[in-house]
């Protein structure tokens, strides 16, 4: 199967631009900032919150590769060891961590994950994250 992985990546701009910005109380920090950094938090997040983090900020997100896999373990699996001939680079990645989203189309549509500290959780309403994701 395909997979689709997406991630919230920043333009060298963009790192300029945090590199520049105190960040010691966040209350500056730019909101493609703030989306990564709060999509990323691995402790402590219940998955309804998650959701709603990643939904919140799905106009960050953007379609970085396809990976061809059996599962989402194997999908987690390739975009981090590899093999590299299974990644459809369309975008720099980094490897596929806490607060990318995994999709693959189904008979009903197109099903939307988002990797959690242990294992994945299921955004119910895929629609709205491809909508704002698009």
């Amino acid at each position: 199967m395909k997979f689709s992985i997406y991630q919230i990546n920043f333009t060298k701009e963009q790192v300029v631009e945090i590199n520049n910005t105190d960040l010691s109380d966040y209350s500056n920090a730019p909101d493609f900032y703030m989306a990564r950094l709060q999509t990323t938090e691995s402790y402590g997040t219940d998955p309804r919150e998650r959701i709603e983090t990643v939904q919140k900020y799905s106009r960050f997100y953007s379609h970085v590769a396809n990976i061809e896999a059996s599962d989402l373990d194997e999908v987690f699996e390739i975009g981090n060891i590899g093999p590299e001939r299974k990644i459809e680079r369309l975008a720099p990645m980094h490897s596929v961590s806490v607060g990318d989203v995994i999709t693959v189309d189904s008979v009903n549509g197109q099903i939307a994950f988002i990797v959690a500290s242990e294992g994945f959780v299921e955004i119910p309403s895929s629609d709205a994250f491809f909508k704002e994701a698009a």
